[in-house]
C-alpha cells in the first residue's frame, strides 16, 4: 500500500513538472538586398530539445501572369524545395473541380467554418497564456525618392503602433519591443530583421487542445443545440 501511494505521488509530481515545462518558439525573418531568410525554432528544457526550420530562399516565380513563391526549407538535416509548376496545376484541377460540382462549394465553407470556429475557440484560451519574451523589429527603408522615402517613413509608425497596442492586449510582454526606422534617402531599398520569441506553458497547450472535446457542447448552449455540429452543418444544425 505504501508503495503504491509513493507511486501515485511520484506520477502526481512528474504530472506537474512536464505541466510546468516552458515551450519556446523563435520567429527570425531577415531581408538584406535581395536574400530572404526565414527561420522558425521551438524548443524546451532550456534547448536541450530543440527543432529547427529554415526557409533560405523565396523568390517569386513569375513565368506566367500570375507570380508564384518558390522557397528552399531547410528542417534539421533534410532540404526541400517546392515545386511551382506542380503546385499550379493542383491549384488549377483543383478550382475546375469545383466549378464542374458546385455542390461541392457549400459543403467546402461549411467544413471551413466548422474549422475556423474551432481555430478560434483554441487560440482564444492559448493567448490568455502566451508570453512575448522578445520583440525586435530592425527596418530600413529607401524609394530612391527622399519625398516619398519620409512619408514611408512618416506613415510607419502609426501602422507598428496599432499592431502593438492590439498585440499587448492579447499577449503578456515581459520586455519592452524594440523598434527601429533608418530611412534612406538615396538608395531605393528595403532591410528588415524581426525577432520574436514567444513562450508558453506545455500544460496550457495540452489543456486547450483538451478543450476541443468541449467545444460541441460549448457551441449547442450557444446555439441552442442539443446534438454535436456536423461538417455539412451551419451553426443552426441545417445540412
Amino acid at each position: 500500500m505504501e508503495t503504491l501511494l509513493a507511486a501515485i505521488m511520484a506520477l502526481i509530481a512528474l504530472s506537474a513538472i512536464i505541466l510546468r515545462i516552458k515551450v519556446s518558439v523563435l520567429l527570425d525573418y531577415n531581408r538584406a538586398a535581395e536574400n530572404d531568410t526565414l527561420s522558425v525554432s521551438i524548443w524546451l528544457l532550456r534547448r536541450l530539445i530543440e527543432y529547427r526550420m529554415e526557409v533560405p530562399l523565396i523568390n517569386i516565380w513569375d513565368t506566367y501572369i500570375v507570380p508564384w513563391a518558390k522557397a528552399e526549407i531547410e528542417a534539421g538535416e533534410e532540404k526541400f524545395t517546392n515545386k511551382p509548376e506542380r503546385e499550379r496545376r493542383f491549384v488549377k484541377k483543383t478550382i475546375k473541380a469545383f466549378l464542374e460540382h458546385t455542390r461541392l462549394w457549400r459543403k467546402l465553407h461549411c467544413q471551413i467554418r466548422w474549422f475556423t470556429r474551432i481555430y478560434k475557440y483554441v487560440m482564444n484560451i492559448l493567448m490568455k497564456n502566451l508570453v512575448c519574451e522578445k520583440l525586435v523589429c530592425k527596418t530600413k527603408v529607401g524609394t530612391g525618392d527622399a519625398a516619398l522615402t519620409g512619408l514611408a517613413a512618416g506613415a510607419f509608425w502609426p501602422v507598428i503602433s496599432l499592431l502593438y497596442m492590439g498585440m499587448e492586449r492579447r499577449v503578456m510582454m515581459i520586455h519592452q519591443p524594440c523598434f527601429e526606422l533608418t530611412p534612406d534617402y538615396c538608395k531605393s531599398r528595403v532591410e528588415v530583421n524581426f525577432q520574436c520569441i514567444i513562450s508558453v506553458r506545455l500544460g496550457n497547450v495540452i489543456n486547450a487542445f483538451l478543450r476541443i472535446l468541449q467545444f460541441p457542447y460549448e457551441e449547442a448552449c450557444e446555439y441552442g443545440r442539443a446534438s454535436n455540429t456536423e461538417l455539412d452543418e451551419d451553426s443552426h444544425g441545417k445540412h
